[in-house]
């Protein structure tokens, strides 16, 4: 085991009844299934760190971290305490409506400053199909909406 490849029981897991992302404890989306849990990957980091794709959001310094579920929800919150500040990233899926033509298929990540200033890299690398297809990004994944909502 080294350091690229966190315990599986730290993390995190959101989903919508059809697939799940898993989010590890660097603030990263380390598996994503597109559109259902048996479909190709979009992020397959936990599988290959270097090549697998990933959607990662954490502090540029070094952080303290800690994640847990907002009660009685699905919704994962992932908490980054630094020397100047802590910043809290919350992740969720709503769940699809299966009884209309075009369902919204959609991974949301909030980021939220909730004490001083803290700097954020932000990394999007999806690689589809276990990082095997060529990647145009609109394409391949036009039909799901990730969005960041930066709230002060």
């Amino acid at each position: 085991m080294t350091d690229k490849y966190p315990p599986i029981e730290s993390y995190g897991i959101v989903g919508n009844l059809e697939t799940c992302a898993l989010v590890d404890p660097t603030g990263a989306i380390a598996w994503y299934p597109l559109p259902h849990i048996k479909s190709p990957s979009v992020f397959a980091a936990i599988l290959d760190v270097d090549r697998g794709g990933h959607f990662r959001i954490n502090p540029v310094k070094a952080s303290e971290t800690k994640q847990r579920y907002l009660p009685r929800t699905n919704v994962l919150q992932t908490e980054f305490k630094t020397n100047d500040g802590t910043v809290q990233i919350t992740d969720f899926m709503p769940p699809t409506e299966t009884d209309i033509k075009e369902p919204c298929r959609a991974l949301y990540r909030k980021i939220k400053c909730t004490d001083g200033t803290v700097d954020l890299e932000v990394d999007f690398a999806p690689r589809h199909d276990y990082s095997l297809a060529e990647m145009d990004v609109y394409n391949r994944i036009r039909w799901t909406k990730i969005s960041i909502l930066i709230a002060s």
